[in-house]
């Protein structure tokens, strides 16, 4: 039984009674505490410098020469262009966030190599996987907002910018053939695990925003078709919740393939689902979704079965998930990297440019050989994160023996 107490004990601090119980564990975390703060310190300038540096090359050369030439020769006012250049900042900040990133790891890292902190650090007993825990926690952190950033604001944002051009160079994007408005061709097909089989095909001349015009509804069964309907309009009812056809005639296709009976009608209501509309007013590309929406237009494109379009989607989406997790893999590749370089601004700023050239063009590649279904989806987007990743882990093992 202990005679005497320390002071600090005597007031039943929790946080002095484990100082006083574990000196040594408390010791030890009380450093590595110090230490976490002042590697995360250091990246906070490089980091704001590189976002500040990559952010003007990338606006400078995908945003402002197109700009200028809309000005020129579209006439385009420079007000509108200014509000375009606003709206286009948060997507050229999730672009250049993990090259920031990877900027700031390399040359704060190469910084503490310079001045010898890292040697003096190791001869402590702080390990190299200990001093880059740190930048991969808040990479992780970095990470995440990312994600969270480029699904809220860079998606509406990214549309609102492409309205407001449309708009100032009068063109009506409910008109674009992209968009589907004019020429309206959507199969639906019935999948199982062997095959797909055509439920019915829809076809109209244009969509007005409310309705379809010259419309013509093939419906099949079991591969075989059975009814043919023709009609000057159809709209969606949203009461009903089924289609109105306006002003036509159905026809009974028989076994044998003769026509049967033929009714005209001037109104008609078929329960056919409301997919046809929500693949009709869809009006954003890829840039302008997030997840959720890209999800829900996969869906639709699934239904129809064009191979090219669910491919663009599928990674698309992986993309959207790939990038923030990008901002881990080059904090990883920068620390270690850095441990191992001298500090010199330019140098680094080369070294930065060097690694997101090859990690881009990579990615580019990949991404098409998925595109093109020489590849699985997952792989043409996920493949340089892994790369990069393997390359990381080999240089720490290196670098540790």
């Amino acid at each position: 039984m202990l005679k005497s107490r320390p002071k600090y004990l005597k007031n039943d601090n929790n946080k002095n009674i484990k100082l006083w119980l574990f000196p040594k564990i408390n010791y030890k975390f009380d450093n590595y505490l110090i230490l976490d703060k002042y590697i995360v310190k250091q990246l906070v300038t490089p980091f704001c410098f590189g976002l500040f540096a990559f952010g003007i090359v990338a606006e400078l050369i995908g945003l402002s020469f197109e700009q200028a030439r809309f000005i020129v020769e579209q006439g385009l006012p420079v007000s509108i262009s200014l509000h375009v250049h606003i709206l286009k900042i948060p997507a050229f900040v999730s672009i250049v966030f993990p090259f920031a990133i990877l900027f700031a790891a390399i040359y704060t890292y190469a910084d503490l190599s310079e001045k010898s902190e890292i040697v003096a650090l190791q001869a402590c007993g702080v390990s190299l996987y200990r001093l880059i825990a740190p930048t991969i926690a808040l990479s992780i952190i970095l990470a995440a907002v990312m994600f969270i950033f480029n699904e809220l604001v860079v998606p509406p944002a990214n549309y609102q910018a492409a309205i407001i051009t449309e708009k100032a160079m009068n063109v009506d994007r409910s008109k674009l053939a992209k968009y589907h408005n004019q020429q309206i061709f959507y199969p639906e097909f019935i999948a199982d695990k062997k095959s797909r089989v055509l439920k019915y095909l829809f076809y109209a001349d244009d969509f007005d925003g409310k309705q379809m015009k010259e419309v013509t509804l093939l419906s099949f069964q079991q591969g075989e078709l059975r009814q043919i309907l023709f009609s000057k309009s159809a709209q969606w009812n949203e009461d009903l919740q089924m289609w109105q056809f306006f002003q036509g005639q159905k026809s009974i296709i028989k076994n044998d393939g003769d026509y049967g009976t033929v009714d005209r009608f001037n109104q008609l209501l078929l329960n056919i689902p409301k997919n046809v509309l929500h693949f009709v007013n869809h009006d954003r590309d890829n840039r302008e979704m997030n997840i959720f929406e890209s999800y829900q237009r996969l869906k639709i494109i699934k239904r129809i079965g064009d191979t090219n379009k669910i491919r663009q989607l599928q990674v698309s989406i992986q993309r959207k998930k790939a990038k923030p997790f990008a901002c881990c893999i080059f904090a990883f590749v920068g620390s270690v990297l850095g441990s191992k370089l001298s500090r010199s601004r330019s140098r680094v700023f080369g070294i930065t440019v060097a690694i997101i050239f090859g990690y881009y063009t990579l990615e580019s590649i990949t991404a098409s050989f998925a595109m093109a279904g020489i590849i699985s989806v997952f792989w043409g987007v996920w493949l340089p994160n892994l790369l990069g990743f393997w390359i990381g882990c080999s240089c720490l093992v290196l670098s540790k023996g």
